[in-house]
């Protein structure tokens, strides 16, 4: 089993299953986020090349978290600790 770690700067998805030709993984929280971000920049109709030049841009701005980040860590090494390596 391959890590198919979501591209967002700051994003901790490993388990991802959109791929992007040229981009990446990219989780489904970072979609919703980026949704959320260009319905609100965008009143007309976008190219799918607007939408691939918008994705790559967002992708380098550092993910926002939700929530309390030291927890998350916390319940995150939990999880690693149960994580078995399959050869």
């Amino acid at each position: 089993m391959s890590v198919l770690s979501c591209v967002k700067e700051g994003c901790h998805s490993i388990m991802c299953d959109t791929y992007v030709d040229t981009i990446g993984y990219v989780c489904t929280d970072c979609q919703e986020q980026f949704k959320q971000a260009m319905a609100k920049e965008c009143t007309e109709d976008i190219t799918e090349y607007d939408i691939t030049a918008s994705l790559e841009a967002w992708l380098q701005i550092e993910k926002e978290e939700e929530g309390d980040l030291a927890m998350y860590k916390q319940i995150d090494s939990y999880f690693n600790d149960y994580k078995q390596s399959r050869f």
